[in-house]
């Protein structure tokens, strides 16, 4: 994140951004991703998610309108075969929304793949729950 995304964000959520960087540094430098990625195949990672929600679902969405908050989000990495990767991810802990994503990755061809995605967000009321489902053609080209 830039120096300037970091100001943009509430100040009681620097403090939740931080955290969750700090919880993510240390699980990655712990000996606990090295074994579940060893023995089950399986990466872990602790990221941090941010979601706007609306304070009232009457009024255009504005500045003022929307509150921002910043949960700790856990995500699960597994190859299924050379082709494909999957992922799964949820918010956990603090605050009362929640947040689920499964992504699926599938190459095709040496630069290109298509990601399937599927979001589920729940808040504390109903106007604050979504679901989405998305696909995108990504192309890679990598440099050395």
């Amino acid at each position: 994140m830039t120096s300037s995304g970091y100001q943009s964000i509430a100040r009681e959520n620097r403090d939740a951004y931080s955290r969750d960087e700090m919880y993510g540094l240390l699980f990655q430098q712990s000996g606990v991703n090295k074994g579940l990625q060893q023995k089950l195949g399986v990466k872990v990672r602790v990221d941090q998610s941010t979601s706007l929600v609306p304070e009232n679902a009457f009024r255009a969405r504005g500045n003022s309108d929307v509150a921002e908050s910043v949960s700790p989000k856990v995500v699960l990495q597994k190859e299924v075969t050379k082709n494909l990767n999957a992922s799964l991810g949820s918010t956990v802990g603090l605050g009362e929304n929640q947040e689920r994503n499964v992504d699926l990755e599938y190459d095709f061809a040496k630069h290109w793949s298509v990601l399937g995605t599927y979001e589920d967000q729940r808040g504390s009321q109903p106007s604050q729950s979504r679901t989405s489902v998305g696909a995108d053609i990504k192309f890679k080209l990598r440099f050395k």
